[in-house]
């Protein structure tokens, strides 16, 4: 019987990967506990600014994070929006200047600042859960972050194509794992038809999830756990 040993390099893969996962836990907690006391005594509260937009049967969710200021292809992503008939919420981990906050109003319905915490996901979440408070159930449900360009193409039609999937849920990029149930849809944009929202399993997801600052927690219980 022949032996070989494993090549180095793969052992220390393996073993920063163990170091990683048995250090992440305490590190959740940690954060966990200091956002929560942040929260307990921080004046700071969600900051909230009306648009012009009224609600629709179809929401977006639009998550931002430009601390430098909207980009105008931002600006093009609403109104991009807005002709495919959805209502816009759009939710800001970064504070919003007056100036922009005026060439965002036409095209929202509100505009949220919130604290930087948790990634999109973060900021999903805090959306879906005041709609879920609100009793506001859309025909359909965009979830979208601004780490993309879109739409790129002036006849785009993806958004008519994920409205008319008979999927409940869908999104036009999913990443294939070797291991299936590592395989989840990609974050940046996100479907949901209004069989999913009423489905109890959504609202369970979205008001239990534990929003984290760590991007391998947010893509393993946000990302894959959702799908």
């Amino acid at each position: 019987m022949r032996f070989t040993m494993p090549q180095f390099w793969k052992v220390r893969r393996e073993m920063t990967r163990i170091a990683d996962q048995f250090l992440a836990v305490p590190t959740f907690i940690a954060e966990v506990l200091w956002y929560e006391a942040l929260h307990m005594f921080s004046r700071r509260q969600p900051r909230r600014y009306p648009g012009q937009q009224v609600a629709g049967k179809d929401v977006a969710i639009f998550l931002l994070y430009q601390p430098g200021g909207i980009l105008a292809s931002t600006v093009e992503t609403c109104r991009h929006l807005v002709e495919q008939g959805y209502s816009i919420r759009i939710i800001s981990n970064a504070p919003v200047s007056e100036v922009d906050r005026g060439r965002l109003a036409p095209y929202c319905q509100t505009i949220i600042e919130r604290q930087n915490h948790g990634y999109d996901f973060g900021g999903y979440q805090f959306a879906i859960n005041e709609l879920l408070t609100e009793e506001v159930v859309p025909e359909n449900l965009l979830l979208i972050n601004d780490s993309i360009w879109f739409p790129v193409l002036t006849k785009c039609d993806l958004l008519q194509r994920l409205r008319s999937s008979a999927a409940d849920f869908s999104g036009p990029v999913i990443y294939r794992h070797r291991k299936e149930k590592k395989t989840h849809l990609q974050s940046y944009m996100l479907h949901f038809r209004q069989s999913a929202i009423v489905h109890p399993a959504f609202r369970n997801f979205w008001s239990n999830y534990r929003k984290s600052s760590s991007k391998r927690w947010t893509i393993r219980y946000g990302e894959m756990r959702l799908t």
